[in-house]
């Protein structure tokens, strides 16, 4: 007998996305907008609202003493909300997401909206292959004062050292993305300035 998966009283999973990466048919990076709107009829009553979204990439290229920026050119991808519950579905070129959100509803729940969503994908879709599969959770920890450290709510592991619990700025070690000022100036994760109060 299997123990069932614990659940806590204040759950901290904020957010779930289960991207596949697939390889299409012969349509590679642009796929058509007649795709899009039969995903999105096949999605119906579900998904029923559609959002377009762009993202810009900056990419930073560090070598040596030089530092190479560039920004790429901006990709379209396309949200699907779900109509009753914290589910959407993101798709773009290669990509198929599925995003649960808070309350997280339990593994056998997404696992079943991830399955239901395949379906769908392969069915519009027709991928000849899925390159990777990703699946992360995001956890938002409320801090209770500016003074808290991680060592409140994390213990030390062999992949998580006790000293980095330590410090308050072990909260912004995981930054992505880097900040942009007012003026244009960029700052490394490590050193973005804090909103004066």
């Amino acid at each position: 007998m299997t123990d069932p998966h614990p659940s806590y009283p204040n759950p901290v999973i904020a957010e779930a996305p289960c991207e596949l990466h697939v390889r299409g048919d012969d349509r590679g990076d642009a796929w058509p907008t007649d795709l899009v709107s039969d995903f999105h009829r096949i999605l119906q009553p579900d998904y029923a609202r559609l959002e377009t979204l762009s993202d810009l990439d900056l990419e930073v290229a560090l070598t040596g003493a030089e530092r190479n920026r560039r920004i790429l050119a901006p990709r379209t991808r396309f949200r699907f909300h779900h109509t009753e519950r914290g589910l959407l579905v993101h798709l773009a070129p290669g990509i198929v997401s599925v995003n649960v959100l808070a309350p997280y509803p339990g593994w056998a729940s997404f696992r079943r909206e991830i399955l239901a969503i395949w379906a769908r994908t392969v069915e519009v879709i027709h991928p000849s292959s899925v390159v990777r599969i990703g699946l992360r959770y995001i956890n938002r920890i409320p801090k209770s004062s500016v003074e808290d450290t991680p060592a409140a709510w994390l213990r030390p592991t062999g992949f998580l050292p006790k000293g980095a619990l330590r410090y308050a700025s072990a909260f912004r070690r995981g930054r992505k993305c880097v900040q942009m000022s007012p003026t244009g100036s960029s700052f490394p994760p490590s050193t973005n300035p804090r909103p004066s109060t």
